[in-house]
């Protein structure tokens, strides 16, 4: 039998590889900890010396003086010295005398009117269940101032009708009936249609003459359904060239 021998060259180039890689990684590795800590360092303190890339440097904020207001000081007021207010002595009042009582005089009226006045027509006023529309006012008569062509060859009656907020009130049927100088009239027209009287004007011509007469006409108001809207409006005519246009003017009530 032939004696066995270690190899000891080839155990000894082995041991010292091992060592040579051990000191590589033992080196790496102490050079990657130094990167990171010099990373982190840099990172933390920009300005350092170890930075390749410093930040610009900021210049200084430049502070100006705020100035500061000079106290001015104020002439010395002179103080007043209120005067003496002189007290004034009350006079004695006279105390008036009343008078005797004066004697009232008493006006009496005559509840007959005086003979050959025109008999005044009544205005109805608004019931509670009444007509809509109501006389304004009483019938007014005027000379023909709205046919001054005519003249007095002319009589009729017209006027205004108001709704309730004061304007003209248009399309009521206006009904004008009765006798006048022994002929018949009956007569309609609506309102609107003779705006010289109002904006719900209405108008009549009865004649070419002024005839005198006493409650032979009369005036109402109708819907469409010729249902009376007012009382019958009952009025006089005159013979006189001065009174031969006769006004009368409703109003809405409700």
């Amino acid at each position: 039998m032939r004696p066995t021998h270690p190899p000891a060259p080839r155990r000894r180039a082995r041991q010292g590889a091992g060592c040579l890689w051990n000191a590589l990684t033992a080196l790496v590795l102490l050079t990657t900890i130094g990167a990171a800590l010099l990373f982190a360092w840099v990172y933390l303190h920009p300005a350092t010396p170890a930075n390749p890339f410093p930040p610009p440097t900021v210049p200084p904020v430049a502070v100006l003086p705020s100035p500061v207001p000079t106290a001015t000081e104020l002439p010395p007021t002179a103080t007043q010295t209120a005067a003496p207010t002189a007290t004034s002595t009350p006079r004695p009042t006279n105390t008036p005398t009343p008078l005797p009582p004066t004697a009232t005089s008493t006006v009496e009226f005559s509840p007959t009117p005086p003979p050959g006045s025109p008999s005044p027509t009544l205005k109805p006023t608004a019931t509670p269940g009444g007509y809509a529309f109501v006389l304004k006012d009483d019938p007014l008569t005027i000379q023909n101032i709205f046919h001054s062509d005519l003249g007095c060859n002319w009589l009729g009656v017209g006027g205004n009708i108001e709704d309730l907020r004061g304007g003209g009130k248009l399309y009521v049927t206006v009904h004008l009936h009765g006798t006048l100088n022994g002929e018949t009239l009956d007569i309609y027209t609506v309102s609107g249609t003779a705006k010289q009287y109002g904006d719900g004007g209405y108008e009549f011509q009865l004649g070419d003459t002024p005839v005198a007469s006493h409650n032979t006409l009369f005036i109402q108001l109708l819907d469409q359904a010729n249902l009376p809207l007012s009382d019958r409006i009952f009025f006089d005519t005159y013979d006189d060239c001065e009174k031969n246009n006769i006004i009368i003017n409703f109003e809405q009530v409700r």
